[in-house]
């Protein structure tokens, strides 16, 4: 499983489709992303309404995009 997604190759353009930048975007993606529904679930269940949960859910959503995002740039500025 690890040497397939070492070598895994982009076919339209050559080129390494998991590099440094793309996986510690991935990695601090998941690290902020509010992926656990039964967490909504229970949000949802604690407050009586949809409104923290969905807060909670886009807030950490955006969050988690931006901070991938900045990551991705910073790795690939910094290796080059």
């Amino acid at each position: 499983m690890r040497a397939a997604v070492q070598n895994d190759i982009d076919p339209r353009t050559g080129q390494k489709v998991f590099d440094a930048a793309t996986v510690a975007s991935l990695l601090i993606f998941f690290i902020f992303a509010l992926q656990c529904m039964s967490t909504l679930a229970v949000m949802r269940r604690e407050t009586n309404s949809w409104r923290w949960p969905a807060f909670a859910f886009g807030y950490l959503l955006v969050l988690a995009y931006a901070a991938s995002f900045g990551a991705h740039h910073l790795v690939e500025r910094l290796i080059g």
